[in-house]
């Protein structure tokens, strides 16, 4: 760290300038002190974020370090980076835009790649943003003492931590070996609750999951970590049904081209199943004879099974079958002619 003002003062337009790019457009009018009044700064309400608040904390706390010893260079720079962080993401210095020496260049560039690594996966900074981001004010704290060059116990006690800190991370970020997770089934939510000793967690939304190794918790994850995780279980998950429906004109069971177009997305739906299960169940509308209903509804429904056999009459291990429900279960409540009444389901499945 620099120890003569005089020289801060001088380096300060050149140095603080070229690590962090000048936001000071997103700077509140009356934060209009020297570029080192970090006072100013930590009067800042601190961002609600975990991940931006640990930034926000940890390079106020260098600053005044840095500006305890008279580096106003680097207390300028840690400022600056604060104000950010309680705006917006500020990202860590990259080590190959600084001056520093070949070994460390190496070990401050993996460091460098590890911290962009957790800030770019979404569930490492859904379950440890704060512990993040208090990684990268220790990254950006080594990586400074490094430039510096002159106080090795600095530089390895930043150093240190922050791979302190990577290890916390990296145990807070991995997912669970056993977990319990709640997958969406035809759009809709279930929910379970898993229990452990005298612990019980309830998971009611869609991706929740619940560790299960020696302690029981609510494990925060994102969709795409599930998906990955559990990759085989999915792909060897059965497809979900599909209903195709086709309507009928009134007192009428032939199948209209618009119907057969359903026949048709039915049976190429049936051909991509192992073992499809194809029923076909007729309705009627309202009007008319309750026997006369069903007696329609029971011609339709046949026709249409003979249909849908036709086109998958070279398809293996297909069941068909055929239900007839009349003036059942109304599509529509209608006492008249109603055409969503008259009608055909066939559910693949």
């Amino acid at each position: 760290m620099i120890r003569h003002a005089a020289a801060g003062l001088l380096a300060l337009g050149l140095a603080a300038c070229t690590t962090v790019e000048d936001q000071s457009q997103a700077i509140p009018d009356w934060l209009t002190g020297e570029k080192w009044d970090i006072d100013r700064v930590a009067a800042l309400p601190l961002n609600e974020d975990p991940y931006l608040g640990a930034l926000q904390e940890g390079y106020i706390r260098l600053s005044r370090e840095e500006l305890a010893e008279f580096d106003w260079d680097s207390g300028a720079l840690f400022a600056r980076k604060a104000r950010i962080a309680a705006q917006g993401p500020v990202a860590p210095t990259d080590p190959a835009s600084e001056s520093v020496d070949e070994d460390a260049a190496t070990e401050l560039g993996e460091a460098f790649a590890q911290v962009n690594g957790f800030i770019g996966s979404e569930g490492a900074m859904l379950r440890a943003g704060r512990q993040i981001g208090e990684a990268q004010v220790f990254f950006d704290c080594w990586l400074q003492e490094a430039v510096e060059g002159h106080q090795l116990e600095e530089i390895a006690e930043c150093r240190d931590q922050f791979g302190l800190m990577i290890q916390l991370i990296r145990d807070l970020a991995a997912l669970p070996k056993n977990m319990a997770v709640v997958l969406p089934e035809d759009g809709e939510i279930g929910g379970i609750e898993v229990t452990q000793g005298n612990k019980t967690v309830t998971l009611d939304r869609p991706f929740a999951a619940a560790g299960t190794g020696k302690e029981l918790g609510d494990v925060p994850v994102v969709e795409s970590e599930i998906r990955d995780a559990f990759a085989g279980a999915l792909a060897a998950q059965p497809k979900p049904p599909v209903e195709f429906v086709l309507t009928f004109d009134f007192n009428d069971t032939k199948i209209t081209d618009t119907a057969f177009e359903q026949i048709l997305l039915a049976a190429d739906e049936a051909r991509s199943r192992d073992a499809a299960e194809v029923i076909v169940t007729g309705f009627a509308d309202a009007p008319g004879a309750a026997p006369d209903n069903l007696a329609i509804s029971r011609t339709r429904a046949e026709r249409v099974r003979k249909a849908v056999f036709f086109e998958l009459r070279e398809a293996e291990k297909v069941s068909i079958s055929t239900e007839a429900r009349g003036e059942r279960d109304l599509a529509v409540e209608a006492t008249g002619q109603e055409e969503q009444n008259r009608r055909v389901i066939i559910l693949v499945r």
